[in-house]
């Protein structure tokens, strides 16, 4: 905070003090002036991080260190690994943490289910179908490209984890 913004803060008797025309006192340095000045210094990088404080918060910008943070406060860091790693990219816990609001809207629903595994897995939505069964009930089939294990394991985690607790399923990988 600059000093004539921290002085208009202080009673009138020290803004007063601080109005003599040269910050001196019968010919003596202005403490209170010497005071401020300190202050402002003491405040200048404090008020640096608020100035950027959006940039700890938005997953474009923050450090990928920050990311699991990220991650545990739009509860999608149970699909971290052991050492805070995505299978599918830190990128892609990027992007599903910006999508998470939009997502926890359309939880338990197909076209939920289908968006989190496009955005987590990058692939696209009209690759990803999820079809009720006809024999069975409350039970749907996901089809989606073949791809590495760790993907693979990712959907069924992000499966298990988004559908009705009723609901069993299957996966069908295209070839």
């Amino acid at each position: 905070m600059e000093q004539y913004k921290i002085a208009r803060l202080l009673p009138t008797i020290f803004q007063r003090t601080l109005a003599d025309e040269e910050g001196l006192l019968a010919g003596r340095p202005n403490t209170l002036a010497a005071l401020l000045a300190v202050m402002e210094q003491l405040h200048a990088p404090a008020e640096q991080v608020l100035q950027e404080l959006a940039h700890y918060f938005d997953p474009d910008c923050v450090h990928a260190a920050f990311i699991p943070f990220l991650a545990y406060w739009v509860d999608k860091d149970i699909l971290l690994d052991a050492d805070g790693n995505f299978p599918a990219g830190m990128q892609r816990m990027r992007d599903l943490i910006l999508a998470s609001v939009e997502l926890s809207k359309m939880r338990g629903t197909r076209v939920g289910l289908r968006d989190f595994l496009a955005t987590a897995t990058g692939l696209k939505k009209d690759q990803i179908t999820i079809t009720d069964s006809i024999e069975q009930p409350f039970h749907f089939i996901v089809t989606c490209p073949n791809g590495d294990d760790k993907v693979k394991r990712l959907i069924v985690k992000i499966i298990e984890l988004e559908k009705p607790a009723y609901v069993t399923y299957e996966i069908s990988y295209d070839q």
